[in-house]
């Protein structure tokens, strides 16, 4: 057996996210996603969520490394994670999210956008990438 890729502690799957946040997976509902060489995420919100910042991990290679290759954009109320793999093997995603005015919104233009503290863990899946998929 594989260690698996060091993610936040907890489930893996979207039920977390829809549970905490009312964040409805659109894409996919399944803790496991087998992938190609890239990958788009789309979850609906049900109420107003802020600040998504979403961490690939994968043993061997530094999450810093990795942060370049996951992107999101909102569109009204669909977030899309886009993800396009460096090389085949096997991710883990954390997807963090705020309710949006849970914090003191006025200071959400300064440099406090992205800090993971201050966001809440809200799902993660395990994503087996393959060129064959």
């Amino acid at each position: 057996m594989v260690p698996l890729p060091d993610c936040a502690s907890g489930e893996w799957g979207p039920t977390k996210a829809t549970r905490l946040f009312g964040l409805i997976p659109i894409t996919h509902q399944d803790p496991l996603i087998f992938a190609g060489r890239s990958l788009d995420l789309q979850f609906r919100m049900s109420r107003p969520l802020t600040d998504f910042m979403a961490t690939l991990h994968k043993n061997g290679i530094e999450e810093k490394k990795l942060a370049k290759y996951v992107t999101h954009s909102t569109l009204d109320d669909i977030v899309t994670f886009i993800i396009n793999f460096p090389e085949e093997g096997q991710y883990g995603l954390d997807i963090y999210t705020r309710e949006a005015g849970s914090m003191a919104s006025h200071h959400s233009n300064s440099s406090t956008t992205g800090e993971k503290h201050l966001l809440t863990h809200c799902c993660k899946y395990l994503i087996n990438s393959s060129k064959r998929n």
